[in-house]
């Protein structure tokens, strides 16, 4: 198992994110093993190095450009899974039915998990977010345009009642994480988008 540390880094060794979020992160390094080439250090501590599984931190989902979904939606080849309430955007902007529908003819599966608008969590996070009553109709419409595609091969879809932290959107190697802050609707909350890394966070259930 590999061994999780939470580490500083050297400025230089940064991926591109804009300067006013790295005074509120720090990333995940991962301890170098015994045997192996040990970066270089210049405090005595022990050898790190970066994992470069962060690519990009986006302050809200409506400022990742429509075009990083668009390219992510269209070069998946294997697997796309989502975990949301809603997702009202995915339906509106991005033709998820349609999408399921072409994509499932070549061979790609899908995991989709829409909330139970019957569900307490659900309603609370109605509540919460100022939208009581919306964002259950919300779910019930997105229901809806996704009985087209029940029953094709390799397409779940499937409702929960959960509490959700963070909405989910992966796309064969790459997640994106739209974390849920308190009181504001998802849109207006920070998108983390990782890309699988040998050794990072962002490991499949076999692996785990």
């Amino acid at each position: 198992m590999v061994n999780m540390v939470v580490h500083d880094v050297d400025r230089a060794a940064r991926p591109s994110l804009p300067q006013r979020w790295w005074n509120h992160i720090t990333l995940c390094c991962v301890k170098v093993p015994s045997g192996s080439a040990e970066a270089p250090t210049t405090n005595g501590s022990p050898p790190y190095r970066l994992i470069q599984e962060l690519l990009e931190l986006y302050p809200s989902r409506s400022a990742v450009p429509h075009d990083v979904w668009r390219r992510l939606i269209a070069g998946t080849r294997e697997a796309l899974d989502v975990l949301i309430y809603a997702g009202t955007f995915l339906f509106e902007q991005h033709q998820l039915g349609d999408v399921v529908r072409e994509k499932a003819r070549d061979g790609v599966r899908f995991r989709i998990l829409l909330g139970d608008e019957t569900a307490t969590a659900v309603r609370l996070r109605a509540k919460e977010e100022g939208t009581a009553g919306g964002l259950e109709g919300r779910i019930q419409l997105h229901r809806r345009y996704l009985r087209g595609v029940l029953g094709l091969p390799g397409v779940e879809v499937r409702t929960h009642g959960t509490t959700l932290y963070n909405s989910l959107f992966r796309f064969d190697q790459d997640l994106l994480v739209n974390g849920h802050a308190y009181g504001a609707v998802a849109g207006q909350s920070p998108v983390l988008h990782l890309r699988r890394v040998p050794g990072g966070l962002f490991i499949s259930r076999k692996e785990e």
